[in-house]
């Protein structure tokens, strides 16, 4: 890896501040000084200085975002705004989202630049839980616990996987899924002839974003990170 890249990715400064660090004599490299930006490392092996302080490289980043309505989860996009554009540090560690919330729904998202366990969160197989706070155009009715807990056919014919629904009020459910097809919770309750009008995802696995503000995004602790492989 580059010296510049490495020390951008641990947010010591932009890809510019760093390289004005490395030119300035203010990085070394196992006790020598460097000041060529482009200087190749092992971030796995060197160990890398500044100013006298070793900094350290973390291979995985893992970031917590409550995501706010209005934002869709891609890298890039010219008509509208990403979840990127939130937090500067998602494109800086080449993250990406773990699964996908539709552009109007909020809550948890867990972003990384982990893909192999990515894939492990998303693939249906491992049963990870979802659950999501609905609210309804039409009342809500206690036969869909039933049609829900039974494996609701959607109305292409595919038969989802047994979930849990309960009924918080007249119009408010909460739902846990094992699964995520696309778009899949607004295409249950559209099988169900009603139709969603918000959906929040209240949790994620273990995560939750619990005294995170909409908009926001922090990485996980330690033990938040090690609850994902459980």
């Amino acid at each position: 890896m580059r010296l510049d890249k490495f020390l951008a990715n641990l947010k010591i400064g932009s890809r510019k501040e760093v390289k004005s660090l490395i030119r300035n004599g203010k990085i070394s490299v196992n006790d020598k000084v460097v000041t060529i930006d482009n200087f190749k490392i092992n971030p796995e092996i060197d160990r890398v200085f500044l100013e006298n302080e070793e900094v350290f490289y973390k291979k995985y980043y893992y970031f917590l975002m409550n995501k706010p309505s209005g934002y869709i989860c891609a890298n890039k996009d010219n008509l509208h705004k990403t979840v990127f554009d939130l937090d500067d540090r998602l494109s800086l560690y080449d993250c990406h989202t773990v699964g996908r919330l539709d552009k109007d729904t909020t809550g948890v998202l867990l972003l990384t630049n982990n893909g192999k366990l990515s894939h492990n969160l998303i693939s249906p197989k491992k049963e990870i839980e979802k659950v999501y706070i609905l609210k309804t155009i039409f009342p809500l009715k206690q036969e869909y616990v039933l049609k829900i807990k039974n494996g609701l056919t959607l109305n292409d014919g595919y038969k989802c996987k047994s979930a849990t629904f309960e009924i918080i009020d007249e119009f408010t459910g909460r739902l846990t899924l094992t699964e995520g097809k696309f778009h899949q919770v607004k295409r249950m309750f559209i099988a169900l002839n009603n139709e969603v009008v918000s959906l929040h995802r209240e949790r994620f696995h273990t995560l939750t974003c619990e005294n995170l503000p909409t908009g926001k995004t922090r990485q996980l602790t330690v033990e938040e990170e090690k609850s994902l492989y459980s």
